[in-house]
């Protein structure tokens, strides 16, 4: 098991504590990436509040939702704090992440598992979340769990890809919700070992069947494409506009 590490949160206003309505359900807050939260107050100074202990590194943003914190780690760990106290509310270990050493290259470490900033269906209750793991080989495994119970796993099923060498392509771009669709995207890792591509896969958000939609960048350069969804960069996972466009290198 990894060793333990802590996550802190900061008050960043005169009011100790994170407000009770704050939402911060995706990565940079919304799907501009834009970095605020304009129902908060203004910033005037910055305190720590708390620090709690998790069980591996953390690479993901951490997200908000009313009076909760939820934390992905390494270790393919979920955690839901108290937004004001920092006490814990659940811990999901989800299952065992890949040792560093399995990888052909990489510069996360000791494992690897949840890296990519997950996303919450804030009408549904529901935290969406791809790590790296090792069974019944290594692969991306999507997860969704329900926030109204402790964080239970709905369902899970694999996310990789068709032909993709889950060994080789990295997934750490932020996932991404819109029209009832969650995107993740795929690039290479550290070092850019093997041949790997740029891919986005979209799954429907409440299906448990595993069906995916899939765009693989097919060029060995860098490019922007489109298809009808939304605009989404798969470094930040950033919705722009009317259409889904990824931003991708190729290796071969």
């Amino acid at each position: 098991m990894a060793a333990p590490v802590a996550v802190s949160a900061l008050s960043l206003s005169e009011t100790p504590g994170l407000a009770s309505t704050a939402t911060w359900s995706t990565y940079q807050h919304d799907p501009a990436r834009s970095g605020q939260d304009l129902d908060q107050p203004a910033l005037t100074s910055a305190r720590l509040d708390w620090t709690a202990a998790v069980d591996g590194p953390v690479y993901a943003q951490p997200l908000v939702v009313g009076a909760r914190v939820y934390v992905a780690t390494e270790n393919n760990s979920l955690y839901a704090f108290d937004a004001t106290l920092g006490s814990p509310a659940w811990h999901q270990a989800l299952v065992g992440a890949v040792p560093n050493g399995s990888l052909p290259c990489g510069n996360i470490s000791p494992s690897v598992g949840i890296t990519s900033t997950p996303v919450i269906d804030t009408r549904a209750n529901v935290l969406y979340a791809v790590g790296l793991v090792t069974q019944p080989s290594i692969h991306h495994e999507l997860w969704a769990v329900d926030l109204t119970n402790n964080g239970a796993v709905l369902y899970h099923y694999p996310i990789d890809p068709p032909g993709a060498d889950p060994t080789v392509q990295g997934q750490c771009g932020a996932l991404t919700l819109a029209n009832r669709l969650v995107y993740v995207p795929f690039g290479g890792r550290y070092s850019d070992c093997g041949t790997y591509h740029g891919y986005v896969v979209g799954v429907h958000t409440g299906d448990c069947t595993g069906n995916k939609l899939v765009y693989q960048n097919t060029t060995q350069a860098t490019r922007a494409v489109a298809s009808g969804a939304r605009l989404v960069q798969p470094s930040m996972g950033r919705a722009i506009s009317g259409w889904l466009a990824a931003t991708a290198v190729t290796s071969t």
